[in-house]
């Protein structure tokens, strides 16, 4: 079925005055966000902008496009979705600005993020989902349990300075996948007042939720009526914490948890394809994790996080890469930390991966019943 990569093929030449911008070009800006731009975006905040096809240009002079698709990553698409958005009136002339990219695993915290402006009037602004360093996924598992994390205040900074940067007046698109999704609804609920009546819309591409604190925030119920949650009918990512928004649930081509891959949710012209629900295997590991949680105060959460990636870093792995190609190399190590820890903390451990085999076998089990019929 057609994904964001056939639309651009469809629809790319098709001018936001034909068709003014969509869901879909919001997934287009969001998964571009993963095209890491280091070695050619200016690095100073507030340098001139470039557009969409002079940066392709760039990027694909220096790299090459069968090299970047044959990486083992869950984003590796988007190299190809970029590669064709240098070619499509809908994209190319859009301007791209105020770049940022960095990785400090003393704060545990992976963040990016970059302007795109549309068209005279308004302006996304894209925030990169997980990455694949042990860093980001750690900042991910801290949102169990911190009101706030790192990349969550750089959100709201980021916004905040774009719109300083050149004194912007334009509507303002907040979007991202993933963690990046929900930077977005963060940084658009706590930017001062006047950024906040120019935001007309948030996207949040299968991207977790927040605490009950967070969702009972005056700023947070005034920003619900333009927040737009969308999720995969497999969503795992998507549906971690609270959401009190309604969200809209997209076909994908692919099972289980590999629908958070963006380019495998179904297009029909300018956009997605919906069902009704998530399926019930995500209802269950959603009310299983709820459960989880609420059942672990703040600092049961936090050893538990701690005790989880201390068995990752143990591997000396940076990456989920890195950590992959390593296999059985390093499983003494991870043994002896598991020694070390906490006994109640291992025993929960278990308890939590036990309980994901379990859904995922039922999982399974319903497709291949489905598979039967």
């Amino acid at each position: 079925m057609a994904n964001i990569i056939d639309y651009l093929d469809w629809r790319g030449d098709v001018s936001l005055r034909e068709d003014p911008f969509n869901a879909v070009d919001n997934l287009v800006l969001s998964w571009m966000a993963y095209v890491n731009l280091d070695e050619i975006m200016p690095k100073e905040f507030g340098s001139e902008s470039m557009t969409i096809k002079e940066v392709v240009n760039l990027f694909f002079t220096k790299y090459d496009l069968e090299e970047k698709l044959s990486e083992k990553s869950l984003t590796r698409t988007s190299a190809l979705l970029f590669y064709k958005m240098g070619d499509c009136p809908r994209f190319a002339n859009m301007r791209i600005s105020n770049y940022v990219n960095y990785i400090s695993e003393e704060l545990e915290q992976q963040f990016s993020a970059m302007t795109i402006e549309i068209d005279e009037k308004t302006m996304y602004i894209a925030y990169r989902g997980t990455d694949d360093t042990i860093v980001g996924w750690k900042e991910d598992f801290n949102m169990s349990f911190l009101p706030f994390v790192p990349s969550q205040e750089a959100a709201v900074r980021y916004l905040e300075a774009t719109m300083k940067s050149r004194n912007w007046r334009k509507r303002i698109i907040v979007g991202g996948h993933s963690k990046g999704g929900n930077l977005a609804v963060y940084a658009s609920i706590k930017c001062n007042k006047a950024i906040r009546r120019k935001i007309i819309q948030v996207y949040n591409n299968d991207g977790p939720g927040f605490l009950e604190e967070t969702m009972q925030l005056a700023e947070y119920q005034e920003m619900l009526p333009r927040i737009r949650t969308i999720v995969p009918e497999s969503s795992v990512v998507g549906m971690l914490l609270g959401h009190e928004e309604q969200y809209d649930v997209v076909v994908s081509s692919q099972k289980g948890i590999l629908q958070h891959d963006a380019a495998t949710w179904e297009v029909q012209r300018n956009d997605f394809i919906y069902l009704e629900s998530v399926s019930d295997s995500s209802m269950r590991l959603d009310k299983a994790l709820k459960k989880w949680l609420s059942a672990q105060n703040e600092a049961q959460r936090r050893l538990f996080v701690e005790q989880i990636f201390a068995l990752l870093e143990a591997t000396g792995a940076k990456t989920t890469l890195e950590l992959a190609a390593m296999g059985l190399k390093n499983a003494n190590q991870v043994i002896r930390a598991m020694a070390n820890m906490d006994p109640e903390v291992r025993q929960k451990l278990r308890e939590f991966v036990r309980a994901l085999i379990e859904i995922t076998s039922d999982e399974r089990k319903a497709l291949r019943s489905k598979d039967m019929e």
